[in-house]
């Protein structure tokens, strides 16, 4: 029976099963009326896992992520799956022909000009 409650297992990507992961601290940045980019100094860094598939997992579950930094990774996290390079590819072949396709054109294209080109056997002899 499912133990109510269990953490997550903040060892492992829950994305790719990778138990390798590099720490990084994220802050938020804001523009000044000079056009410099500061960090905000008032807002709390947030600490977070970053595994080798780009998954982003909070270092513990013990320490909460600032708001901000939560809908932040989540709309990476949205964005991430949605331009997967499988998901990508699979657009783009809508609108492309694979090698094989154009190659089986092309020969096809050959054979009607061999036939174009070839006077048919019974065709008269011009005189």
């Amino acid at each position: 029976m499912p133990t109510p409650n269990r953490q997550p297992d903040w060892t492992q990507c829950p994305e790719c099963g990778s138990e390798f992961f590099q720490e990084a601290l994220f802050r938020q940045y804001s523009s000044s009326p000079r056009g410099l980019y500061r960090a905000d100094e008032a807002a709390p860094p947030g600490r977070v896992k970053i595994c080798l598939c780009g998954y982003l997992l909070p270092v513990d579950g013990s320490h909460p992520l600032p708001p901000s930094l939560q809908e932040s990774i989540d709309r990476a996290q949205r964005f991430r799956r949605n331009n997967r390079p499988d998901k990508i590819l699979a657009h783009l072949e809508r609108f492309f022909v694979t090698g094989t396709q154009f190659q089986t054109v092309v020969d096809r294209l050959n054979q009607l000009l061999d036939i174009f080109q070839k006077p048919p056997a019974d065709a008269p002899v011009p005189r």
